[in-house]
């Protein structure tokens, strides 16, 4: 069976919610699961600050769909690592 894969980078989601950014991302998370995408890939800078708590909405939105996962940290996750 073909696999689809969905590469989802530089989301930059900021500290508050309900950001452009944050539905962005959830439409995005939408029309993977309405095109049958099979895998998401998450290619780094998830987050503005790279705080964890944002990067883990991210991570949160972005698994919401039941899809497999894998994600890299960018730049802006390793700003401030905890």
């Amino acid at each position: 069976m073909p696999q689809t894969i969905a590469v989802i980078a530089d989301s930059h989601l900021p500290a508050c919610e309900g950001s452009a950014q944050e539905a962005a991302l959830r439409w995005a998370m939408t029309t993977c699961r309405e095109r049958g995408i099979t895998a998401i890939a998450g290619a780094g800078d998830l987050t503005t600050g790279g705080d964890l708590p944002t990067a883990q909405r991210a991570v949160n939105i972005m698994k919401g769909i039941g899809l497999p996962l894998v994600q890299t940290p960018g730049n802006a996750e390793l700003r401030r690592p905890q």
